[in-house]
């Protein structure tokens, strides 16, 4: 008996003997190539000086700071059809003194399978949200240290529980999603949540030989509710994400409401060096009595809330000539987004410009429009290493009469490791 419980597990072992890549993940496969996995992290330890012109106390006071923005570990594969991955995030429990949580970011198992020529993978677990272009792309790969504010309060964390169905061809994608923990009310009750599509298009004469290329891309969302008691939409925007402190804005607190849409437009291209990306986003809520900062409650007689925004940002990169091998933002047509960076000691210069148009929920001290510009260098000592000095500057104007506006200026450091 003993020695079958010897030899089982070494029959196992020699069959997935680890197949080494020539990157520095830990892959391997078996021998029939059925099996196959990897072992995958990353830290981002970020550092930086905020100085805010504080009118309202709607941006948080100034702070210096120094904390882990990730350290997370992970794992995925596939047995045949069936796919999986797992990836942990240690940093909010690093950083919190007491009752800290580790973060569980994706956690999903999913199904492959192929139907009329089109691949197909029916996923059920905590995955990204199809919520635009900059969401899809890992933070490893990101010309700034935050997505911009938009995306990170529009987008509802970026990940959820639920159901997705991905398919692709050879330049194109579509992403249809239901998901059940978008809102305070929705983490597990499937009658609350937000359907979720996006589609992206590369056209082929665009991709040769991954020198030249376009995405564009569409997303649609629509938030429902049952008994009008979710609460959708975000109490603040930030292009910094702080752990506690920095330029937080409190901007739209949607409060109860009866539904919300939000759509959005993609646009990218890319030519060796060059890059440029473009995203829109609009959102409309039709809420319930009260007011868009306050959030209202939908057994109030007071005046509904129905509100809408919208925001756009335009992103550039280019790597200056210095380096050696390619230099260069690598997209894939068949996912929809960007992949690794391919650049060995090389330096890249990133500028983004950012507007947030509140105007129509204009409701008790709600902001009217907010102004972003970020002026980012990076350097990369290769492919899975790199360093980040970013200058990030913001004004908010407020429809406030008293409170007119809000301005912060941050100077921060992100080093960045994966493998």
């Amino acid at each position: 008996m003993k020695k079958k419980l010897i030899i089982v597990p070494a029959l196992i072992a020699i069959n997935l003997i680890s197949v080494v890549s020539a990157d520095t993940e830990l892959k391997w496969e078996s021998k029939n190539k059925n099996i196959k996995g990897q072992i995958f992290g990353r830290i981002n330890i970020q550092s930086g000086f905020a100085d805010t012109d504080d009118n309202a106390n709607t941006i948080t006071t100034n702070s210096d700071y120094l904390y882990y923005r990730r350290i997370r570990l992970g794992a995925s594969g596939q047995i045949g059809s069936v796919s999986f991955k797992i990836e942990p995030d240690f940093a909010p429990y690093m950083e919190t003194v007491l009752d800290g949580n580790i973060d569980f970011k994706d956690v999903w198992i999913g199904y492959q399978f192929k139907m009329n020529d089109i691949k197909h993978k029916f996923i059920v677990g905590n995955d990204q949200v199809p919520c635009g272009l900059e969401v899809q792309n890992s933070s490893r790969f990101t010309n700034h240290i935050e997505r911009h504010g938009t995306l990170s309060s529009w987008c509802q964390g970026e990940r959820s529980k639920g159901y997705r169905l991905l398919s692709s061809g050879k330049n194109w994608t579509t992403h249809l999603s239901y998901s059940v923990g978008e809102g305070q009310n929705s983490d597990i009750d499937l009658t609350h949540g937000t359907y979720g599509v996006r589609a992206t298009y590369s056209p082929l004469a665009f991709n040769k030989k991954e020198k030249q290329w376009l995405h564009t891309g569409f997303m649609w969302g629509y938030n429902k509710v049952d008994g009008g008691d979710n609460d959708w939409g975000s109490s603040s925007t930030d292009a910094s994400r702080f752990i506690s402190s920095g330029p937080r804005l409190n901007i739209l607190k949607t409060g109860e409401h009866k539904d919300a849409t939000r759509y959005g437009i993609e646009l990218a291209f890319g030519q060796g060096p060059l890059d440029v990306q473009y995203e829109r986003m609009w959102m409309s809520v039709d809420g319930c009595g009260g007011d868009a900062l306050t959030g209202g409650s939908c057994t109030s007689v007071a005046a509904e809330y129905d509100f809408s925004a919208w925001a756009h940002y335009v992103t550039a990169s280019y790597f200056l000539p210095i380096g050696t091998g390619k230099r260069m933002r690598a997209y894939n047509s068949n996912k929809g987004r960007y992949e690794r960076i391919k650049a060995s000691n090389a330096a890249m210069i990133a500028y983004r410009y950012g507007y947030q148009d509140y105007a129509d929920a204009a409701n008790n001290k709600t902001r009217g429009d907010i102004v972003d510009h970020t002026f980012t260098l990076n350097y990369f000592f290769n492919s899975h290493h790199s360093v980040q000095v970013e200058y990030y500057t913001v004004e908010a104007d407020y429809s406030d009469a008293t409170n007119t506006s809000d301005e912060a200026d941050v100077f921060q450091l992100n080093w960045r490791l994966d493998f």
